[in-house]
């Protein structure tokens, strides 16, 4: 059974993708503070105060860490991904037909007689 896999591998599209939609949120985040400035006194302020400071600071992150992503160039390009999925599926199919050695002597290690039990 062959299982299904998700693209594991960070190409350069889709930190472009995850700086967009953390820019997003960040301008979401921005546009939050006029509605948390007009809110009711108390800790409903507050807390939406916090609630906004967490969007906004996780927005940035999300963008700082993939802008250091595209220019120390920690992704795939897509010839090198064939290439890993190459080696990985070459892998697989080794280990495969390791496990099928080890089944077939050990299927024929239990049929052979025992040499204490005569057959009287």
């Amino acid at each position: 059974m062959k299982k299904n896999k998700k693209n594991r591998y960070v190409t350069k599209m889709n930190l472009y993708i995850r700086i967009l939609v953390a820019g997003y949120v960040v301008y979401i985040a921005y546009q939050l503070i006029p509605s948390v400035q007009a809110a009711a006194a108390g800790t409903e302020k507050i807390w939406m105060g916090i609630a906004t400071a967490l969007l906004g600071i996780a927005g940035l992150a999300i963008v700082g860490l993939s802008i250091k992503g595209l220019i120390c160039k920690e992704y795939y390009e897509a010839d090198e991904i064939a290439d890993l999925e190459a080696a990985e599926n070459a892998n697989q199919a080794e280990d495969v037909v390791d496990t099928t050695a080890v089944d077939i002597d050990a299927n024929a290690e239990s049929t052979e007689e025992d040499p204490n039990i005569s057959a009287d």
